[in-house]
């Protein structure tokens, strides 16, 4: 399997709503235990490192849930009464 087939077997447009819930529960997960130190901080190489980290996956949980469709959520939401 070649870089360019795997390139187009990840679509961003196939991704479905909880594909992209779980991404942003993951990621901010991470980021907290980061912050928190629940994470050991032997496996950084630094405290700026371990702060930078923390920040991407904080950035990467936010921006997922910008992309989240919350209109649809609350369409699926309000399908079950």
């Amino acid at each position: 399997m070649g870089y360019s087939s795997y390139i187009s077997f990840i679509n961003i447009k196939n991704m479905k709503n909880y594909h992209i819930l779980i991404i942003a529960i993951l990621s901010l997960s991470v980021g907290y235990n980061i912050l928190m130190g629940n994470i050991p901080s032997h496996y950084f190489a630094g405290e700026m490192n371990e702060l930078g980290c923390a920040v991407i996956a904080l950035s990467m949980g936010v921006l997922s849930l910008i992309g989240f469709d919350w209109k649809g959520f609350g369409k699926f939401l309000s399908s079950y009464r």
